[in-house]
């Protein structure tokens, strides 16, 4: 599971690449959402995994740790779901690159809930 997580790590930089050559077209662009969501779901599945208490991975009393939060890579999964509709559906290749703005303040958002969940863990 590790490798295949680093193997969509890995991926990453070649998509950009290919993205930042060919910044017109709409193909480097939806690999480059498709490798960062492919890594995204692999962080998710991870942390599914290490939450698990059958896996005996973690203790019990971290599953519930806020960094293992499946919330926190849905994040910028789901604003890439965003930029990859507005191509494929409505045909809108610039204003999907400049939706992945929309990271900075749902993250923004995601720390207040972050931080009560680091709260209720410490208590």
């Amino acid at each position: 599971m590790n490798i295949n997580f680093l193997m969509s790590i890995v991926l990453i930089p070649f998509t950009a690449a290919f993205q930042s050559e060919y910044p017109y077209l709409k193909t480097p662009w939806l690999l480059y959402c498709l490798s960062v969501m492919l890594t995204g779901f692999m962080q998710m599945r991870l942390q599914q995994y290490l939450r698990n208490p059958t896996n005996k991975v973690t203790a019990p009393h971290a599953a519930h740790y806020p960094d293992l939060d499946l919330w926190r890579p849905l994040i910028p999964v789901s604003v890439f779901v965003l930029s990859v509709l507005l191509i494929v559906a409505f045909d809108l290749p610039w204003i999907s690159r400049f939706s992945l703005l929309l990271v900075w303040p749902l993250m923004w958002r995601y720390n207040r809930r972050y931080q009560r969940l680091t709260r209720e863990y410490n208590a």
